[in-house]
């Protein structure tokens, strides 16, 4: 099965194209169910030389197993064209008719259908002897200039593998009748013509996959972001009410993001399914724990974090959202069978840090009759189960309610992975240098350090999602 594709690019987006029009090699030739591909740069498809080439608009085309089509259109591979396009156009082609050779290969077998009275698709590709290159370019305008008046033409463009000796058209025609009229055919090396036809069975204009987010949901969203990070990184600096007053609010504006990134990524239905679990699942773990002990241990929250529910803060669930969705992510993106476990050890890991530092800050206190985290002899050992416990039990909820293949509508994943790092660097450093608690900084690094590794090293040469 022949599939191709070109992608039209933004004038910032010209050097990622370049690169990828090397480093896209190496994938395309480890993949065993690609029997034949080419990296096509693009032309007006007037002179077919240099100055004709159009540095916006890039392609690739490729001989595939049948079987194998689907993962490839939404291979990494595509979805980073496609991620970085302002349009794409792509095609599956069944081959009716082909003559000549490719760069020493046949890539394209027959299968004669005369009934096919559909769009066609035409390639045609020459290799130019250097020597003959000038002949070629005085006998192209003629050519070119028959090709954009034929009757029955949609679209065509120049293609080539190289801005010089490699070239050829793509073009589309309303039905076999049509193209007959200019075909003519040569040996490779000797032909400005027609080397291959082939029917366009699902013929299919494509734009980008996801809409964009516009330019006020942008700034929207990283402003929030920004305010929480910025109160964030007061927090050490601050003492008394003030900094109270910043602890809350470092946990709703950090929630909000979150919560924004969730609907512009994922639409309403996600986002209002993902707050309204959340925060009655933590409500209500917390009720629990503070009522009976379990899991976590026994514990009591003092009145400095605001409006209280029976005893828990209103800002604690927030706290909950606050980073749910970034280990949610996560969890989501590295496992694809365990997310329940990994998204439990992330919120553990996250504790780690959270703990110590709300403890000596009076936020709530504990009750210690047996073994305690490492360095932290302030919290029971019991909460890190707990905390582990409690978050496999959000997760599980979370992954069965939400849809888990449903990929980024808008926002990429950019808030919540720059959060979650942002949580890991932020609490191993403003424990060495502001709290002076290394050992704090070394269980929580390590444990989240684990879950934030383990993610890009997922995300650099995982699967696809």
């Amino acid at each position: 099965m022949i599939r191709i594709y070109f992608w039209k690019v933004s004038s910032l987006r010209i050097p990622w194209a370049v690169t990828q029009m090397a480093l896209n090699r190496i994938p395309l030739q480890r993949n065993k169910e690609i029997s034949f591909w080419k990296l096509l740069g693009t032309g007006k498809g007037e002179t077919f030389t240099p100055r004709d080439a159009d540095s916006r608009r890039w392609g690739l085309i490729v001989n595939i197993e049948e079987s194998a089509l689907s993962d490839f259109h939404n291979s990494r591979l595509i979805k980073r064209w496609r991620e970085n396009s302002l349009e794409e156009f792509s095609a599956t082609l069944n081959p009716i008719a082909s003559q000549g050779r490719w760069s020493g290969k046949t890539p394209f077998t027959s299968q004669p259908d005369k009934s096919w009275n559909g769009h066609v698709a035409a390639i045609t590709r020459a290799r130019i002897k250097w020597r003959k290159n000038s002949l070629f370019w005085r006998s192209v305008p003629p050519v070119t200039m028959s090709l954009r008046n034929s009757p029955g033409l949609i679209a065509a463009i120049g293609i080539g593998e190289a801005p010089i000796g490699l070239q050829g058209t793509f073009s589309l025609w309303e039905n076999r009748r049509a193209i007959c009229s200019i075909c003519s055919y040569g040996d490779e090396g000797n032909s400005v013509g027609q080397n291959y036809r082939m029917s366009i069975r699902n013929f299919r204009p494509r734009h980008r996959a996801h809409r964009s987010l516009s330019p006020s949901q942008n700034i929207l969203l990283f402003s929030v972001l920004a305010i929480a990070i910025t109160l964030q990184i007061s927090y050490p600096l601050l003492d008394g009410e003030i900094l109270r007053l910043v602890t809350i609010a470092t946990v709703y504006w950090a929630a909000a993001a979150m919560l924004l990134h969730a609907l512009f990524a994922y639409g309403t239905s996600f986002a209002l399914r993902y707050f309204f679990i959340t925060f009655f699942f933590s409500l209500a773990i917390e009720q629990i724990g503070v009522r009976t002990s379990w899991p976590f241990g026994e514990y009591t929250y003092s009145g400095s974090l605001g409006y209280q529910i029976y005893g828990v803060p209103l800002v604690v669930p927030f706290a909950w959202i606050m980073m749910a969705h970034p280990i949610f992510i996560a969890a989501r993106r590295v496992s694809k069978n365990w997310v329940f476990l990994v998204g439990g050890y992330g919120l553990m890991s996250w504790d780690l840090f959270l703990d110590p530092q709300m403890v000596s800050s009076g936020r709530w206190t504990w009750e210690i009759s047996g073994r305690t985290v490492p360095f932290q002899p302030e919290i029971p050992l019991s909460n890190a189960f707990g905390w582990l416990l409690a978050g496999m039990g959000l997760m599980a909820i979370l992954h069965f309610a939400l849809p888990s293949n449903r990929r980024s509508l808008g926002a990429s994943r950019a808030v919540p992975e720059f959060f979650l790092f942002w949580t890991w660097a932020s609490g191993v450093i403003a424990n060495i240098v502001f709290f002076d608690r290394p050992g704090v900084a070394f269980m929580g690094g390590t444990f989240l350090g684990i879950l934030i590794a383990w993610y890009v090293i997922s995300v650099r040469f995982g699967r696809n999602d």
